[in-house]
C-alpha cells in the first residue's frame, strides 16, 4: 500500500494540486536547505485516497514487481480503504521516507508531509528512479525495515556528499543533453571529476553514479579523451566487484562510443552484451524498463546502419512499446523517428513519411530547443529526395540546416548530414 501511495504522488507531482469533492491536495516539489530533493504533500486523506485510485488504474503503475494489491485494494470497503492509507502512512513515517509537516499532531484528516528524494522530482524521467532508490532491492524502506530490527542502529540519514546531490538532479538519459542543459551542466564538471579517484565519502553505486554522469557529458560534448578515461575506469571498477546491473549499463556506453566511432561490428557486441545482461540479471523495475528500451534502440541504429533492416525494425519496435508506457516524450520522439529511417530504407514511403509528420505534429512543440526536430527535417529531406520531390527534400534540409546552427552555431558537426543531403539536391537540381 505504501507503494501505492508514494507511486501516485510521484506520477501525479506535475499536476500540483487535486481535487475531490471540494477538498485539494497539492504536491508541490521543493528543494532542502542542504539541497536534497523532497515533495511538499498538504491535503486531505480523501483526496489522496481519490489520487490512488486514479493512479492504481494507469497504464503502467509503478511497483516493485507484479502485484494485486490494487485489485485486493479496490475490494476493501471505503472505511478499509482509509484505514490502509493510514496505515501506510504511519510506515512511511517510521521508515523515514515521509517526514511530518503538520504543526500540530492531532487525529484530523489533513495530511502534510514531506516525501524524501533522491532525484529531482521535476524531472519526468526521475519519477521511477526515486521510486526505486526509495522501493527497490537495498532501497530507503528495506534499510530502514533493516535498522529498525536493530535498535543498536541509528535512525539518521547517512551523511551525503553535495556534490552528489547536485549531481542526482543531472538528466539520466543522453536525449536530455540539450545545449542549454549543457551550458547548465558544464560548471558542475569540475567538482564531480575529483570524486571518482577514490573518494572515501562516497559508496560504490555513487561512484559508478558519477562517472555515469561524467560519460553522457563527454559523450555529449564530443570529448573523446574523456570518454575513454571514464569507460576505462568503469570497467576497472566493475570487475574488481560482483556482478550487477553496471556491468549492463557499462556495456551500453562502451556500444555508445564504439557507434560513435563507427565501429558497427563493436557497437552491436556491446549492445548485445548489455541487452543480455538486462534481461537476465537486472529487476522489472520501470527505471530498468527505460534502460532496456534505451539499449533497444541504440542497437536499432547500429542494425540500420548495418543494413540489417529485419533486425532493425524488431528492435526499434520493441522499444517504442516500453516508451509508449511511459512519460519520457523525447525518447519516444526519438525512437519513433527512427522507425521512420527504418521504413525509409525499406523503401516504404507512405508509411515513413506518415510516422515524420505525425511525430512533428505530436512532439514538434516540445522539441523547439532539440536536435531532435532538426533531424527530422532530415529524414523527411531524404525521404523526398529518394521520391524525386527535390524541391521538398531541399526545405526540410534547409529546416534542419536553420536550426541545428540556431542551436550550435554554424561550425558544428551535426550539420554535416542535412548539408551533405543539400548539397547533393542542390547537384541533382543543376543537372536537371
Amino acid at each position: 500500500m505504501a507503494q501505492l501511495l508514494v507511486g501516485a504522488i510521484l506520477t501525479y507531482a506535475d499536476d500540483d494540486t487535486w481535487f475531490n469533492g471540494g477538498r485539494q491536495l497539492t504536491i508541490q516539489p521543493e528543494v532542502t536547505s542542504d539541497r536534497n530533493p523532497v515533495l511538499r504533500v498538504k491535503g486531505d486523506r480523501t483526496v489522496l485516497l481519490a489520487l490512488v485510485e486514479a493512479y492504481g488504474r494507469s497504464p503502467q503503475p509503478l511497483l516493485t514487481e507484479d502485484s494485486n494489491v490494487f485489485t485486493e485494494f479496490l475490494q476493501k470497503s471505503e472505511k478499509e480503504q482509509l484505514q490502509a492509507l493510514k496505515n501506510a502512512h504511519s510506515c512511511l513515517l517510521e521508515y523515514h521516507l515521509i517526514e511530518d509537516q503538520r504543526e500540530q499532531k492531532t487525529n484530523s484528516t489533513i495530511r502534510h508531509f514531506l516525501l524524501r528524494l533522491r532525484y529531482g522530482a521535476i524531472i519526468v524521467d526521475h519519477q521511477s528512479r526515486n521510486f526505486d532508490w526509495l522501493f527497490g532491492e537495498g532501497g530507503q524502506w528495506d534499510l530502514s525495515r533493516q535498522k529498525n530490527r536493530s535498535p543498536s542502529q541509528s535512525q539518521a540519514a547517512p551523511v551525503m556528499n553535495p556534490v552528489v546531490r547536485w549531481a542526482r538532479l543531472l538528466p539520466d538519459n543522453l536525449c536530455e543533453y540539450t545545449p542549454d542543459r549543457l551550458e547548465e551542466i558544464e560548471e558542475l564538471i569540475p567538482d564531480l571529476e575529483p570524486l571518482t579517484k577514490g573518494d572515501s565519502r562516497l559508496d560504490r553505486q555513487d561512484q559508478i553514479f558519477i562517472i555515469e554522469n561524467l560519460l553522457r557529458f563527454y559523450f555529449s560534448t564530443q570529448n573523446q579523451t574523456k570518454v575513454e578515461t571514464f569507460l576505462q575506469q568503469f570497467e576497472q571498477m566493475l570487475f574488481r566487484q560482483s556482478p550487477d546491473h553496471s556491468y549492463a549499463n557499462y556495456y551500453h556506453y562502451l556500444g555508445v562510443y564504439y557507434y560513435q566511432h563507427q565501429h558497427h561490428n563493436q557497437a552491436k557486441k556491446a549492445f548485445e552484451n548489455s541487452l543480455n545482461w538486462r534481461k537476465a540479471h537486472c529487476d522489472k523495475t520501470t527505471a530498468s524498463k527505460f534502460r532496456l528500451a534505451d539499449t533497444l534502440h541504440n542497437l536499432a541504429c547500429v542494425e540500420l546502419e548495418s543494413r540489417n533492416l529485419r533486425c532493425a525494425e524488431q528492435r526499434i519496435v520493441e522499444a517504442i512499446s516500453i516508451y509508449h508506457k511511459s512519460r519520457k516524450v523525447k525518447d519516444l520522439a526519438n525512437s519513433l523517428m527512427t522507425l521512420g529511417n527504418v521504413r525509409s530504407e525499406q523503401t516504404r514511403f507512405a508509411e515513413a513519411e506518415d510516422i515524420y509528420l505525425h511525430t512533428l505534429r505530436d512532439f514538434g512543440a516540445i522539441l523547439t530547443q532539440h536536435p531532435l526536430l532538426a533531424y527530422l527535417h532530415t529524414g523527411l529531406g531524404h525521404l523526398y529526395a529518394k521520391q524525386g520531390q527535390y524541391h521538398q527534400a531541399r526545405e526540410h534540409y534547409c529546416h534542419g540546416i536553420t536550426h541545428l546552427t540556431s542551436l550550435y552555431g554554424d561550425q558544428s558537426h551535426f550539420l554535416a548530414i542535412p548539408q551533405a543531403g543539400l548539397a547533393a539536391l542542390e547537384k541533382l537540381l543543376l543537372e536537371d
